[in-house]
């Protein structure tokens, strides 16, 4: 991803996960981007406190250069977990340190 603008970024995100999965969906509406997870690999893991969820938001951030959040998440019983890409706060990827979600 090295070299990718952040447009590119973003469009390259999904197949990350899986190339044409379609549990995985991009929706960007003006500066607001989510990723929408709609099945989650970890889901048994995943419903206890969510240790391994911040390894995900975290990667995101580094990958993106922004701040990631969880706005909907499988354990609250949303049936999917909705990543918000906080465009408007950049990280420097080089300091960034790991970040734990409550």
């Amino acid at each position: 991803m090295r070299g990718l603008s952040f447009t590119e970024r973003v469009a390259a995100l999904k197949d990350i996960y899986m190339e044409n999965d379609s549990f995985i969906e991009i929706e960007q509406h003006g500066e607001k981007i989510l990723l929408i997870e709609r099945n989650c690999p970890f889901a048994n893991v995943a419903m206890k406190p969510p240790a391994l969820c911040s390894v995900t938001v975290n990667f995101l951030t580094m990958l993106l250069g922004f701040r990631v959040v969880r706005k909907e998440t499988f354990q609250n019983g949303d049936g999917r977990c909705v990543f918000s890409i906080l465009t408007n706060k950049p990280v420097d990827t080089r300091s960034y340190s790991f970040l734990h979600e409550k």
